[in-house]
């Protein structure tokens, strides 16, 4: 998970990181603990949540709106940090904007080539082979993945290249859509995101007989680059450090 991701630190130029509101609020609260990607998945989950307060049924036709807090406090340039903190800033800024042309790319694609760019990622997972469904008459289902080769285990995908929140009432069809074909196991794939709703609904199925996984377009885009579904190596970088037992008082030298 990145820190930008997350809305803890935003680049306002190249080779500076500012520290966001939230990412001094989450300094403070994970003062002498461990920060990781767990740490940052939760915070924002949470961020996540306390935003969805409010949000009601109504709310698939408002655009997605994601933006970093404005309000930095502290900054860190290149002559404070050492080498390795500014190559890792540069990466994560790269990272960053790789995952933000991802998404936008992803946006301009037809909806039947999104639904096959879902299956290949899915495949490089490893969860199985994808199979598309039929471009009309698909009842909610827009792929499936056979997790073993008889295909006794199945999971059945939603793929929505979205600019509007998926809402309540879209996980429930996707949920009735399954049970139709008595599956238990679905993943809903957007370009956009997930009103407050619509992950309770999803939380909530899955609690049953149902389990359903709700991937938006920030976590879509950085599986994509995780996976290298997408995208090409350009530049590979070999950082090397100091072998201190080599100078050692050893006979193995």
């Amino acid at each position: 998970m990145g820190l930008r991701w997350a809305n803890l630190v935003e680049y306002p130029r190249r080779g500076q990181i500012k520290i966001t509101r939230q990412g001094e609020e989450f300094i403070k609260k994970h003062e002498g603990l461990p920060i990781n990607d767990a740490a940052i998945n939760k915070w924002k989950q949470e961020q996540e949540q306390l935003k969805s307060i409010g949000d009601d049924d109504n709310s698939t036709d408002t655009p997605v709106t994601v933006a970093a807090t404005s309000a930095p406090s502290a900054a860190i340039d290149e002559s404070d940090a050492d080498p390795d903190e500014i190559i890792a800033a540069a990466y994560q800024q790269l990272q960053d904007k790789l995952a933000d042309d991802m998404l936008d790319a992803l946006k301009g694609v037809d909806p039947y080539q999104f639904e096959r760019i879902v299956l290949t990622l899915l495949e490089k997972m490893g969860y199985g082979t994808g199979q598309q469904v039929g471009r009309s008459g698909d009842g909610g289902i827009d792929g499936v993945i056979n997790q073993d080769p008889l295909g006794l285990e199945k999971v059945y995908i939603q793929a929505k290249r979205w600019q509007n929140t998926v809402g309540e009432p879209e996980i429930r069809n996707f949920s009735g859509s399954l049970m139709a074909r008595g599956a238990s196991k679905g993943v809903f794939i957007t370009t956009s995101d997930f009103s407050g709703a619509a992950r309770q609904t999803a939380q909530m199925i899955s609690a049953g007989n149902q389990l359903i996984r709700l991937i938006n377009g920030q976590e879509l885009a950085r599986l994509m680059i995780q996976h290298g579904v997408g995208v090409v190596t350009e530049i590979t970088y070999e950082v090397k450090k100091l072998d201190e037992n080599y100078f050692s008082d050893s006979d193995d030298i």
